[in-house]
C-alpha cells in the first residue's frame, strides 16, 4: 500500500494542477473573453457597460455545467465530498469512470464563470475517481478500493491547498461524524498528501496560499496608523 499511496500522490499533484489550469483557462474564457471583465478595476456603481456581462456570464456558465451534468453523469452534481463519502459507505468506493471527468469540466466551467463554488468538494470527487479507476483497472479488492479513495482525496487537497497533514486528516475524518475517522488509511493519507505537496511545491513555488501572518501584520498596521491618525 505504501507504493500506491506514493503513486496516487503523483496523481493527486496531476490532477490538481489539471484542475487549476482548466479553472484558469475557463475563467480567461467566460469572465475576460465574453464578459470584459478586468480584475485590475473595481466595479464601481452605476456599472459600466461590459460590466452588466458579468451576471449574464456566471448563468450562462451555471447552465452549461448543469446540462453537461445532467445529461452525462448526474452524480457528479453538488459539493462533491457528499459524493465521495456516499461512495464510499453505500457503493464500497465505486464511482464511474465518466464522473472524475464530468466533474473536472463542470466545476471548471461554474468557478470560471464566476458561480459560487470552490475547488475542495471537486478536488476530493475527482481524485475519488481517479482511485476508484484504478482500483478496478487492476481489479483491486473492495477494501482496497475503500483505502485508495480516501489516500486520493488526501493527495488531491494537499496539493490544491498545499497542506499535507491538514489534507490527510480531512480525507479521513469528513468520512464520519463524531470523533470517528477513517485510522487505518491515516498513515497512507499522510504519505499521498506528503508526496502531492512535494511535487506542487516544485511545480509551482512553496509558498503558502494563505499568508496569515502577512494578513495580521496589515491589520496591525492599519490599526496603528489609525490610533495615530487619532
Amino acid at each position: 500500500m505504501g507504493i500506491w499511496s506514493f503513486c496516487l500522490g503523483v496523481v493527486g499533484a496531476i490532477c490538481a494542477l489539471m484542475f487549476i489550469w482548466l479553472l484558469q483557462l475557463c475563467s480567461e474564457l467566460f469572465i475576460v473573453g465574453i464578459g470584459h471583465f478586468d480584475e485590475t478595476q473595481p466595479l464601481t456603481f452605476p456599472f459600466s457597460m461590459p460590466s452588466y456581462w458579468v451576471p449574464v456570464v456566471t448563468t450562462l456558465g451555471g447552465l452549461i455545467s448543469g446540462v453537461i451534468v445532467y445529461r452525462v453523469a448526474p452524480e457528479a452534481e453538488g459539493h462533491g465530498t457528499d459524493t465521495y463519502i456516499d461512495a464510499f459507505h453505500q457503493h464500497d468506493g465505486a464511482i464511474r469512470s465518466r464522473v472524475p471527468w464530468v466533474k473536472a469540466l463542470a466545476s471548471a466551467i461554474t468557478i470560471g464563470s464566476g458561480g459560487s463554488a470552490g475547488r475542495e468538494g471537486p478536488t476530493a470527487q475527482i481524485c475519488a475517481g481517479i482511485a476508484a479507476i484504478l482500483a478496478d483497472w487492476f481489479r483491486l479488492a473492495n477494501a482496497e478500493r475503500h483505502l485508495l479513495t480516501v489516500v486520493a482525496t488526501a493527495a488531491g487537497l494537499s496539493a490544491i491547498f498545499k497542506s499535507p497533514l491538514g489534507s490527510a486528516l480531512f480525507a479521513v475524518k469528513v468520512l464520519y461524524s463524531g470523533f470517528s475517522m477513517e485510522t487505518r488509511a491515516l498513515y497512507f493519507a499522510i504519505l499521498a498528501s506528503a508526496t502531492a505537496y512535494t511535487i506542487m511545491g516544485f511545480v509551482v513555488g512553496w509558498s503558502p496560499i494563505f499568508n496569515i501572518q502577512a494578513a495580521l501584520y496589515g491589520l496591525n498596521n492599519t490599526h496603528r496608523t489609525q490610533t495615530f491618525d487619532m
